[in-house]
């Protein structure tokens, strides 16, 4: 790792490409970088934006694992500059020619390399291209005009304005090929802004791309269906039963995902181990979606959804994979629903082994054989 304090600027003049690390291309601009800016520099103090991590995979071009926000927002701040000045005069016509050159354009077109719709449409900014009226709103457009706004209010020269964003520094850490998910999550688990199963899918993507398709698959279920807010809680509850029932919190999911992986493909291929959470995942759905053939099943698996019984989930997860297998009867299942919804209806926290002792003696009693 290295370390060093520089301009903001030579970050984009020194690289050639900078791309969105895909684990963390969820970001926000704003023009708080430019207010500051000038409120630093009405007591002349200069501006420092904290770190930008890069991680490099070429000569000059990098994957930037933190600070995105901080490049755009600096990039959209040197596009307005270049717009608010554009054909006053000689010198300033020069002024925005070198600005491309060095800060906006790289080796395969922009600099900044954005993900999805914010590619796009940064894209278009950068080349000056017609934008949709639906576009127009796209934040990035948006903070832009406030940009342009902030700078004509304030009244200052092109030459005064770039002097201004020399100025602003920040610490440059530049990490090893390789290392920038493990970096970004272990700086950003705690952070409510992260997106675990990007982390994961990016994870997946350095073990075993050609695989990432079955992930994919799951992924892509939960969003034809609406439910995707209910994935995190479905990896939780997989990772849960994988780890003899333990509670796991939101920023452990990533860490115990990867350890799970690992442990499993020692004695598993890839593809088995990721096809196996696939089969976990459709029951979660039939869960949550009620999506059974029987009558008596879809109600009681609507009833304990009425009473927020996730909690039984994992418990449950595993009861449906033996009953798939043919290990355990309808009449049992049955008996078994109806016995987690008396107990979590009562108001009783979530017992594994008590449950578990209950659903046995009722098995018993009503002579059910599994």
């Amino acid at each position: 790792m290295v370390i060093e304090k520089s301009s903001i600027l030579k970050v984009l003049s020194k690289t050639e490409t900078l791309y969105v690390a895909d684990y963390n291309d969820t970001y926000g601009v704003s023009t708080n970088m430019i207010r500051k800016l000038f409120q630093f520099s009405g007591f002349g103090k200069s501006l420092n934006l904290g770190n930008i991590v890069l991680e490099q995979v070429a000569d000059k071009e990098y994957i930037v694992v933190e600070g995105i926000q901080k490049l755009v927002t600096l990039s959209l701040i040197l596009f307005a500059l270049c717009e608010c000045y554009k054909q006053t005069n000689t010198a300033n016509e020069e002024a925005i020619s070198k600005i491309y050159e060095r800060y906006l354009l790289g080796k395969y077109g922009v600099k900044l390399h954005l993900n999805d719709v914010n590619k796009d449409i940064y894209e278009k900014i950068i080349y000056k291209e017609r934008l949709t009226d639906e576009e127009k709103e796209n934040p990035l457009f948006v903070v832009l005009h406030k940009f342009w706004e902030e700078i004509k209010k304030e009244c200052i020269s092109a030459n005064e304005l770039y002097k201004l964003l020399k100025a602003i520094d920040c610490y440059i850490i530049q990490i090893k090929p390789g290392e920038g998910l493990d970096f970004y999550y272990n700086l950003n688990k705690n952070n409510s802004r992260l997106d675990t199963i990007k982390l994961i899918r990016s994870y997946l993507k350095r073990m075993n791309e050609p695989l990432l398709y079955i992930w994919d698959e799951m992924v892509n279920k939960y969003i034809e269906l609406d439910i995707y807010d209910m994935l995190k809680p479905f990896i939780k509850d997989f990772l849960s039963i994988q780890n003899s029932k333990v509670s796991i919190y939101d920023a452990e999911v990533f860490a115990f995902f990867t350890a799970y992986y690992e442990d499993a493909t020692v004695n598993k291929t890839p593809e088995f181990v990721l096809k196996n959470i696939k089969e976990f995942s459709e029951r979660y759905i039939k869960m949550i979606t009620l999506d059974f053939e029987y009558f008596d099943i879809r109600k009681k698996f609507s009833l304990i959804n009425e009473i927020d019984g996730q909690v039984a989930y994992p418990y449950l997860l595993e009861v449906l994979t033996d009953y798939e297998n043919n290990k355990l009867s309808t009449d049992a299942l049955n008996l078994i629903l109806k016995t987690v919804y008396d107990y979590l209806y009562r108001g009783n926290t979530f017992d594994f082994a008590r449950l578990s002792e209950l659903i046995n003696q009722r098995l018993v009693l009503r002579n059910i054989q599994f």
